[in-house]
């Protein structure tokens, strides 16, 4: 029999601590809420820790996110319409500055998800 526990899409804690960052890192979308934890083990050794968002992104994402019709936990389907937002948001005029951070935020996404698609309970 399989155990199971959490997967914050942003991790680590330590690196979100304003309440603003707490409630991007925490918001229920970004959760995977049971993943195997073999799984989940795997994951952390092989994807390196996601880039940190600056504020005017992290903003830009979670009103995204809580705008967006996007499933209430961590779904793979919203892994991937994340991955492209953050894609998409690499060529946004007032983003550009951001391209490589942005694309940096995607990539990092995309090589979950196939870790999110086997554990996922």
């Amino acid at each position: 029999m399989s155990e199971f526990n959490r997967h914050h899409l942003v991790y680590e804690r330590w690196m979100y601590q304003t309440p603003t960052e707490r409630r991007y890192r925490n918001l229920s979308q970004l959760v995977v809420p049971r993943m195997v934890v073999v799984v989940h083990d795997e994951l952390h050794a092989r994807v390196p820790t996601p880039p940190k968002p600056p504020l005017v992104l992290l903003i830009h994402a979670l009103e995204h996110i809580e705008t967006e019709d996007y499933d209430n936990h961590g779904t793979p389907d919203n892994v991937e319409r994340l991955a492209k937002w953050y894609d998409w948001m690499a060529y946004h005029p007032d983003f550009y500055h951001l391209e490589n951070l942005s694309a940096k935020i995607a990539k990092n996404l995309k090589e979950q998800l196939p870790y999110i698609r086997e554990g996922a309970a």
